[in-house]
């Protein structure tokens, strides 16, 4: 359905209609999602939360990647620009020059590489 409102940049509720029409069966929701979390809940089962990394953490880490000569610059500015926007991999790599906004410092993060 994704790949459908990318090419036709029609939206969903309108994707799912002509699927409709024409027959097509499409799960709108993750059927497990509730099993899953009946599951955790019946057996007690916490799931840990993640948290932010420290600053100093970041830092460390990203000296540890500069100055390290066996990552390519490209592989460095991806880890800089993701530990400056908090974005993931797959939005930072499909980033284009048409997401960054010269004029006020900003980048914009639309949606990650499919």
């Amino acid at each position: 359905m994704n790949q459908i409102r990318a090419e036709t940049n029609y939206c969903r509720s309108s994707v799912v209609s002509i699927a409709k029409e024409a027959g097509a069966y499409i799960i709108l929701k993750n059927p497990a999602s509730r099993v899953c979390g009946e599951i955790r809940r019946e057996n007690h089962i916490t799931v840990p939360k993640v948290n932010d990394p420290d600053p100093d953490e970041v830092k460390r880490f990203l000296s540890f990647m500069i100055n390290n000569p066996s990552y390519s610059p490209t592989i460095k500015n991806i880890f800089i620009c993701i530990a400056g926007t908090g974005g993931r991999v797959s939005e930072i790599s499909a980033c284009t020059w048409d997401n960054v906004d010269f004029e006020n410092n900003v980048l914009h993060i639309r949606e990650g590489i499919r």
